[in-house]
């Protein structure tokens, strides 16, 4: 919390005016005529509660939720590269992608490009949450294989059409929250309902599916056509989240960026297979997709067929069964199984640092 706006936060203050005359509210915080709430009671002595909506910083300055004035949709906006995210974000949603159901792209539902940057424009996209969200954990086995199978999915439609996105990584997993958790909740703590006063009220994904998922953050992203870069695209230098990429093993060696995003979606299905109970089964998939050589690895292709082999020999009983984190306790156990706002209350550092470890 904060009780004066801090100088990553001044961009948002700056261009407020601008951005409500585009059609988007910002928070309450970014006004230029903002006052403190706290300050603003009677008899208040200045003293900030820690859960003032209006005391909230600001951790990403890219990033800001809004208003959508003219239907009330709740949205965010990131500052972007004009020349980098934004045509390729217009590339993915041009007509002869956006109808492929296979398109798993973050949908993009406006560009507002500013008035004193020619270099930086704003993307408007919808309000979403993490796939393996500390709010809405996997509670059972057919909720991770709903998600994997689209991101699966994602990634072959992606280089079906020649398109790398080279940080296919852990956070860039989003999920649309609107059907799961009906009742709004805080963007930046999803925990919370969006005054910070209570506990959000999450749904089972299966009670609300299907749901849908997401890539995000494509300013790492290539268009490769073959007949450019040949069959076999080489690149140099470390790039996305996850730096653990044995192609990266040796300085200056070249990696496929292709094969890449098979190692690091390979990955980031692993850091979930590993933290639950119950999912062990898709252990082979993670290995097979994340070899030493890159090119003994599966393609996007191959990986999704696998897994969609795999899941078409469960029986609903396999498909129905619980999965829970393996570090957690009973009683935190209890908690991801009830959804208890007492529990959560009391088991929250725990059960926190549990869903951020390595994120």
């Amino acid at each position: 919390m904060a009780l004066s706006i801090r100088h990553w936060e001044r961009f948002w203050v700056v261009h407020h005016r601008f951005i409500l005359e585009k059609g988007y509210r910002l928070p309450e915080r970014y006004d230029p005529d903002w006052v403190p709430s706290w300050f603003r009671r009677k008899y208040n002595s200045g003293n900030i509660n820690q859960m003032e909506l209006d005391g909230v910083v600001l951790d990403n300055p890219k990033l800001l939720n809004a208003i959508r004035i003219r239907d009330g949709k709740k949205v965010v906006l990131k500052r972007v590269s004009v020349d980098i995210d934004v045509p390729i974000l217009e590339f993915l949603h041009s007509p002869e992608f956006a109808a492929d159901p296979r398109n798993n792209t973050v949908p993009l539902l406006d560009v507002i490009y500013l008035p004193d940057d020619e270099n930086t424009a704003l993307i408007v996209i919808p309000l979403l949450l993490h796939f393996n969200a500390l709010a809405a954990p996997f509670r059972f086995v057919s909720e991770f294989v709903e998600a994997i199978d689209q991101f699966l999915q994602g990634l072959s439609f992606y280089h079906e059409n020649y398109i790398a996105h080279r940080d296919a990584c852990y956070l860039n997993l989003m999920m649309d929250p609107s059907n799961i958790v009906p009742g709004g909740f805080n963007f930046s703590y999803p925990s919370w309902q969006e005054d910070l006063q209570k506990m959000a009220k999450y749904r089972d994904r299966r009670s609300v599916r299907p749901v849908k998922y997401y890539f995000i953050d494509f300013e790492t992203a290539l268009i490769l056509p073959p007949e450019t870069y040949g069959d076999d695209p080489q690149f140099f230098g470390m790039i996305g989240q996850d730096k653990t990429a044995p192609e990266w093993s040796t300085p200056d060696q070249a990696y496929n960026p292709f094969k890449l995003d098979v190692y690091q979606l390979g990955g980031d299905i692993l850091k979930v297979v590993e933290r639950y109970d119950g999912l062990e089964s898709f252990l082979p998939l993670c290995t097979s997709m994340m070899k030493k050589n890159p090119y003994e690895r599966l393609t996007a292709a191959e990986a999704c067929k696998n897994f969609q082999d795999m899941v078409s020999a469960m029986t609903i009983q396999d498909l129905d069964s619980r999965v829970g984190p393996k570090k957690l306790g009973a009683k935190q156990r209890r908690l991801i199984a009830s959804k208890s706002e007492g529990l959560l209350k009391r088991f929250w550092v725990p059960i926190y640092e549990f869903f951020q470890e390595d994120d």
